[in-house]
């Protein structure tokens, strides 16, 4: 039990951003307009290792006939295939500042998060309910 509230507690930490942007923020649809991929090659590393990549998009939406835009650090979902110009995606903002848009698609809170959800959820389904039925038999045990 303590596993699971780790767990609930690491995915609150981790979507600290996403929660009230999904709870209580509007949300419109968007289009992935570009899509950069950008090599930084930090002063320490040698010309042998490996150029690190940084993925971002583009996102345009509109919100009372504005258009607007923001970048989007989004490494796992476009390398893998997953985010590609014209795209369309959920953009979630303060309705007082729309210029500061949130992604919503993929991995709603993180990646982190988006890794540890199976986890909590294999943790309710499969270890609650035997934990639940232990408590019960060891109730009907110490009655005997």
């Amino acid at each position: 039990m303590c596993i699971l509230l780790g767990m609930i507690c690491s995915v609150l930490f981790v979507g600290r951003e996403a929660l009230p942007a999904y709870l209580f923020s509007e949300t419109v649809s968007g289009e992935v307009v570009e899509y950069s991929v950008t090599r930084d090659r930090p002063s320490y590393m040698t010309t042998s290792q490996h150029t690190p990549e940084m993925h971002e998009v583009l996102v345009e939406y509109i919100y009372d006939d504005t258009k607007y835009w923001f970048w989007v650090n989004a490494h796992v979902y476009s390398a893998a295939g997953f985010l590609t110009t014209g795209d369309t995606v959920t953009v979630a903002f303060d309705t007082e500042y729309p210029e500061f848009g949130y992604l919503m698609n993929y991995a709603l809170f993180s990646t982190l998060a988006s890794i540890l959800f199976p986890f909590i959820l294999l943790i309710l389904i499969v270890v609650t309910p035997q934990w639940l039925f232990t408590i019960k038999k060891a109730k009907e045990e110490r009655a005997q």
